[in-house]
């Protein structure tokens, strides 16, 4: 990768655009950036790595530390970075995120990052993520790679030259991401602590079974405290085993015993049963001999009622009031057809008053029904009128929308015409920027191919022999030929590209002008249109709209006049109909009026005959007389019920005293079947046979308990023996591999897995280094990682020593001067540069930058430093130096010149 041209506008310390041309350095391997401190030397680096990976190379700065202090804050902050790639060109353009004034109003706003990334088959990438992911895949490299392979800062590798084995570790692991094999470290170490637990848990858990154990204490605690070191678990064992036994027998011995105490109680139960027969049956007998007493009497109760005859007497004169209520019955039937008829001619009559009421109300609403029809006829002259007025005013409107929506739509044609003509200018701006790029380059390619054949000639002149050209016999500044030539093709191909963007660019200025002279004329109609129509400044549509809301306003309105008009023709066309029906009516009312007096006198006769019906009656009603009737028969069923009920009374009592007297009998003989005894004596012996039952269930209960407890530890000690003698296995195999991986083997180097992995990776960076620190320091030191370890409890393996071979002694690589440190710390950078490009599939990138510390370095030292870095620019690779020292300066012709400017920032200068 070599970059061509860098443009900074308001980036770093570089207030306004700034290009940095590098195609100008291209003849030379080495070039110096020197300017004051803080200029922004290192920012043209951190432009170059924030183009590509949108990252500064120390990933200090982001966003709004980007931007420059100086910058106007209408200025756009951006770096536009064009490079060469395998003989490709590629333009990257990134803008950071910052804070900016809107364009709108005084608020601050976000402006968000953004990228452009121009392949060379013309296509574009715009996503911050797609384009960083193509520049890797470009280049081979990602962004903290690019900048240890592209960016040597001396302060940098001078901390890996003089670092412990834990800081170089976590130089390199950043570096070569060894994340991998600390992550296997630390899995290993994670495996051995956690078989650690298992096996602590496995013992804690015996610990936990031995506790539970039936035993004496000092025993129970030695087993205890050798099962905390995983022994000691036999005897344990065996002592449970032999208790189980014992315990079961007892077990069987309690059982035995039980059985003998349950057939005892069994003999005292039956016992109690047969005393407390006895005496329920003595109960018995004495409540049986109380119950026949009072049936005795209650049985001759019942025969004198019998005896009576009041019962008898009560039904005859029931029977006789009976046989009054049916021969009156026939009466009540006469009495309810006059009622009938009564009610009858009393709602027929009602009917009448209701059909006159409605006659009546019917008349009156057709006469005034009639009245107001004449009225309304008076009035129709009016609404005629009035319909020709609104319908005149409609048409006026109608017409007006029409104009407006006319002008509407001539209006929408301008919009559409003064947008072409903006796309159409905008062409033809964009394409009078290319034919101004593409003619600037067919010139400068024309120029070049001159100054090529000037090379070529001046190449054939001969001092003393005249010149092709100008005839002249000296030749004291013959031209010289640049380093990349340029052929005819290339200038003619350039120049068709010149001119077919030419004739592009007077096409679009013609359609751009063809589109204004189109707007002009659309924009002079339309306002034309608008005056001819006298209307205010205001929104066409809305005009519009408000017109459409009018007319339909007037348009409701018409309609309701013109239904209006309808209605009256109507009503004109039912008043002598109306007029006929009201005196239909009036005829009506008359003859209901007369129907009405008929009913009224027929009413009066019948209610006086209805009143002499019943003053020949007993009961007022028919209803009275049944209720009256209905009670007789009630009153007599239920004295034929009361005499059945005491006959039925005399029978069930005579057949109880009967039951009771068997029962008695029965009573007296069971009596002398059973024993007598105390039942509460039997209670109290039976109560204790239980509770001794109960202490016996108890203690068995506690053996089988124990016995099950202990069968339960036996087998829980016994599986979890198997499991402990296994996770022990385990855990000593880990624990080597752990100490092995973490480097903790006992009198060994403590060499971790990871630090294995980077030493390779180190030996490969000194390889590299050596063959430049050599050069530099002409042969005497040879840098070297020691292999021995001075103190076995720290961690090694990435230690740095220096070969003296002046000496022949290898010492602390600390013991080296400044400037010796500066060129060791230089060639490790170097070598480790070259090994990420190794790693990285072996890429190559054509430009490298410095930074400092050259001026530790003296005259001779300088020389080898300067020779080293020549000897990079094998493969077309170009070194960038950034620095102060003077000497620097007149040893290298092309210069990058940073000049700081407090008030307008930097900018730059080429020497």
């Amino acid at each position: 990768m070599k970059p061509q041209t860098l443009i900074m506008c308001a980036f770093g310390p570089y207030a306004q655009e700034t290009t940095l041309d590098f195609t100008k350095l291209q003849d030379c391997a080495l070039y110096l950036i020197s300017g004051d401190t803080g200029a922004g030397k290192t920012s043209i680096f951190d432009a170059i790595a924030f183009a590509l990976y949108g990252e500064t190379s120390g990933k200090q700065r982001a966003g709004e530390m980007l931007r420059c202090q100086y910058a106007d804050v209408r200025t756009e902050t951006y770096v536009d970075l064009r490079f060469v790639h395998q003989d490709r060109l590629y333009r990257i353009k990134r803008t950071p995120e910052y804070t900016r004034p809107s364009k709108r109003s005084d608020a601050l706003i976000v402006q968000k990052a953004s990228v452009e990334l121009y392949l060379p088959d013309g296509s574009v990438i715009v996503k911050n993520k797609e384009a960083t992911k193509q520049i890797e895949t470009i280049l081979g490299v990602n962004s903290s790679q690019f900048s240890h392979i592209a960016m040597i800062a001396q302060g940098d590798f001078l901390k890996l030259l003089l670092a412990s084995t834990e800081e170089r570790k976590q130089i390199f692991r950043k570096i070569f991401h060894s994340d991998v094999y600390l992550e296997v470290q630390n899995r290993i170490k994670q495996d051995y602590l956690m078989q650690q637990s298992d096996v602590r848990r496995i013992r804690n858990a015996i610990v936990q079974d031995m506790q539970a154990i039936e035993a004496d204490e000092t025993i129970l605690e030695e087993w205890i405290r050798q099962a905390q070191e995983g022994i000691g678990m036999e005897t344990a064992l065996a002592y449970l085993e032999e208790q189980i036994g014992q315990d079961q027998h007892a077990l069987q011995t309690q059982k035995k015993q039980r059985e003998d105490h349950r057939q005892m109680q069994d003999h005292l139960r039956k016992q109690l049963e047969e005393a407390e027969r006895h005496q329920a049956l003595q109960e018995e007998k004495q409540r049986l001999e109380e119950q026949l007493a009072v049936w005795k009497e209650e049985l001759e109760a019942i025969e004198k009622q019998l005896a009576d005859n009041k019962l008898q007497n009560e039904r005859d004169q029931l029977l006789l009031k009976k046989q009054a209520l049916e021969s009156a019955k026939s009466d009540y039937e006469k009495l309810a057809h006059l009622e009938r008829e009564t009610a009858a001619v009393a709602l027929s009559q009602k009917q009448e008053e209701a059909r006159l009421q409605e006659y009546r109300q019917a008349f009156f609403k057709a006469q005034e029904h009639y009245e107001q029809m004449q009225k309304q006829e008076r009035e129709s002259e009016d609404a005629a009128l009035l319909l020709l007025t609104q319908e005149q005013r409609l048409k006026e409107r109608k017409q007006r929308f029409h104009q407006l929506e006319e002008l509407h739509t001539l209006e929408k044609e301008l919009m559409q015409e003064k947008k072409i003509y903006v796309r159409e200018q905008e062409t033809y701006v964009m394409i009078a920027k290319r034919s101004e790029t593409a003619q600037q380059a067919y010139q400068q390619a024309s120029k070049a191919l001159l100054d090529e054949q000037a090379g070529l000639l001046a190449q054939t002149l001969m001092e003393g022999k005249p010149c092709p050209v100008c005839g002249s016999l000296h030749h004291p500044k013959p031209a010289a030929r640049k380093q990349e030539s340029i052929d005819e093709n290339t200038v003619q191909k350039l120049r068709e590209e010149s001119l077919r963007l030419e004739e592009q660019m007077v096409t679009a200025s013609h359609q751009a002008g063809s589109a204004k002279s189109k707007a002009e004329q659309l924009q002079e109609h339309y306002e034309k249109a608008y005056r001819a129509l006298s209307l205010a400044k205001t929104d066409l549509q809305k005009a519009c709209d408000a017109l459409r809301a009018h007319i339909d306003q007037e348009q409701t309105h018409y309609e309701a006049l013109k239904q209006e008009a309808q209605l009256q023709k109507q009503r004109r066309e039912e008043l002598p109909l109306q007029e006929q029906k009201a005196k239909q009516l009036q005829e009506q009312v008359r003859q209901q009026e007369m129907n009405l007096f008929q009913s009224q006198s027929s009413y009066q006769k019948q209610t006086q005959a209805l009143a002499e019906q019943r003053s020949k009656l007993q009961y007022a009603s028919e209803q009275e007389a049944r209720f009256a009737y209905e009670a007789c028969i009630k009153e007599m069923q239920e004295l034929e019920h009361m005499l059945i009920t005491v006959k039925k009374q005399q029978e069930s009592k005579q057949n109880a005293y009967f039951q009771a007297q068997g029962r008695l009998e029965t009573v007296a003989r069971q009596l002398h079947t059973f024993t007598h005894g105390d039942p509460v004596r039997l209670k109290e012996k039976l109560t204790a046979a239980k509770t001794q039952e109960e202490i016996m269930e108890q203690a068995e209960q506690r053996l089988f308990v124990r016995i099950t407890a202990h069968r339960k530890i036996y087998d829980n000690i016994k599986k979890r023996r198997q499991a402990l003698s296994k996770s022990e296995e385990r855990l000593t195999w880990l624990k080597d591999l752990s100490d092995t991986a973490n480097g903790m083997l006992s009198g060994k180097a403590k060499i971790m897995l990871e630090t294995y992995v980077l030493m390779n990776y180190f030996d490969r960076i000194l390889a590299h280094a050596n063959l430049r620190f050599m050069m530099m320091s002409k042969g005497q030191y040879e840098l070297q990682r020691r292999q021995e370890t001075v103190d076995h409890r720290a961690q090694s393996g990435l230690e740095l020593d220096v070969l003296d071979h002046y000496s022949g002694t290898l010492r602390n690589v600390k013991t080296l001067s400044g400037g010796e440190s500066f060129q060791a710390s230089l060639a490790l950078a170097l070598g480790l540069a070259d090994e990420i490009q190794q790693q990285a599939g072996g890429i190559h990138l054509d430009t490298m930058f410095i930074d400092e510390g050259f001026g530790s370095l003296d005259e001779d030292a300088l020389e080898q430093a300067i020779l080293t870095l020549e000897a990079l620019r094998e493969g077309n690779r170009q070194v960038g130096i950034i620095s102060h020292v003077a000497e620097l300066k007149q040893r290298i012709d092309r210069q990058i010149l940073v000049i700081k400017d407090k008030q307008k920032g930097s900018r730059i200068k080429l020497l």
